[in-house]
């Protein structure tokens, strides 16, 4: 008897409330209200949507800067949007997909960088308290932030590992540097430093740009920082 009137309850549970469509499926599935997002795990679909929509953002302009031969990457704004707007693993997460993508399609060498990417989704992430893709001023100091500590993150990769060859635009100015006498080591800081963070800055001005296109119940929505992103008033 005790285990019928169980059932019984569970059974009615599902069927729903005045009101209410009742739940498909069998009685022990938990209801859930159509307004409620369905979690697969810890992550749920539109979170998912969201993380490979920073990853197509870094992987579709990346290309497009590589074929052109630009002194810049470009590469990471989708890891800075996602980062900033759902938090630094959200951020993360883009950063190392998009560099597997790279790696399989494009340069094998840039899984090296995948420190490079964490600790720009880390740096972004924790750049919100200052207002950082709030406010303008906020936005163009977080990204030199963020540019000074990728230069320091990829610096040792590509003078030791790479021997001053990253594949990409920025050669450029390292070949520069180099012609002129300096060392390997020299050729690549300085040439970083310049890069860096002007592409971050960039980048950090595209994200800023791009969020406030966005609809505000779409950031309503949005998982990071224990609440919805809130664009500052001051500009």
């Amino acid at each position: 008897m005790g285990s019928a009137g169980g059932l019984a309850e569970q059974v009615k549970s599902c069927a729903g409330t005045e009101g209410k469509a009742p739940c498909a499926g069998a009685p022990y599935e938990r209801c859930i209200d159509r307004n409620e997002r369905v979690h697969v795990g810890r992550i749920n679909a539109f979170e998912a949507g969201l993380i490979a929509f920073g990853a197509s953002l870094n992987v579709s302009i990346g290309y497009l800067v590589s074929a052109l031969k630009l002194p810049l990457y470009l590469d990471s704004i989708g890891t800075i949007l996602i980062a900033v707007l759902c938090g630094w693993k959200y951020g993360v997460v883009v950063g190392l997909a998009a560099l597997f993508v790279f790696t399989l399609t494009a340069v094998p060498t840039v899984a090296a960088y995948a420190g490079t990417a964490v600790v720009v989704a880390l740096t972004a992430a924790g750049l919100v308290r200052i207002g950082f893709l709030k406010n303008l001023r906020a936005t163009i100091w977080g990204g030199l932030v963020i540019g000074l500590v990728a230069t320091a993150a990829s610096f040792p990769v590509t003078t030791f590992l790479y021997e001053g060859v990253s594949l990409a635009g920025s050669d450029a100015i390292t070949t520069f540097f180099k012609a002129s006498g300096m060392p390997v080591w020299k050729s690549v800081l300085w040439g970083s430093l310049i890069t860096d963070p002007l592409d971050k800055l960039i980048t950090s001005l595209i994200c800023y740009t791009l969020i406030r296109a966005f609809p505000p119940r779409l950031l309503d929505r949005l998982p990071g920082h224990g609440g919805p992103f809130r664009l500052s008033e001051k500009h």
